[in-house]
């Protein structure tokens, strides 16, 4: 899993740092939505879009039998929380959303690929 991380590192920080910059509120992330899950296609997961008729829902699934592990991601940004990149409180644009507890990371984590197993 490391060894996943480290090799899309730059990948995975870009891919934080649009939604990030997308910011779009609950069930109406269509940006973050397709970056996430065109990145996950890339990586080689079968994607379904517009899961339970919600347009921004999306799941992405990677080889077949068991075990079936499910990872719920959520990106949306909230309300009136802008922010610049930095540690003191300084909107971006004043009353427009934000990312305030790391929703626009919590999506690169589900989108890494699968690891890749030791068979020791």
């Amino acid at each position: 899993m490391i060894a996943s991380v480290e090799k899309h590192q730059q990948e995975l920080i870009n891919l934080s740092d649009s939604v990030w910059k997308y910011a779009e509120t609950a069930l109406k992330e269509y940006k973050s939505s397709k970056a996430l899950s065109d990145y996950a296609s890339k990586q080689g997961f079968r994607v379904t879009t517009n899961v339970a008729g919600m347009p921004t829902a999306f799941i992405a699934e990677y080889g077949s039998g068991k075990p079936i592990i499910g990872i719920l991601g959520e990106f949306d940004a909230l309300p009136g929380l802008s922010q610049k990149h930095n540690l003191q409180e300084e909107a971006l644009k004043e009353e427009a959303p934000g990312h305030g507890c790391g929703h626009n990371m919590f999506g690169m984590q589900r989108v890494l690929g699968p690891p890749q197993l030791s068979k020791n």
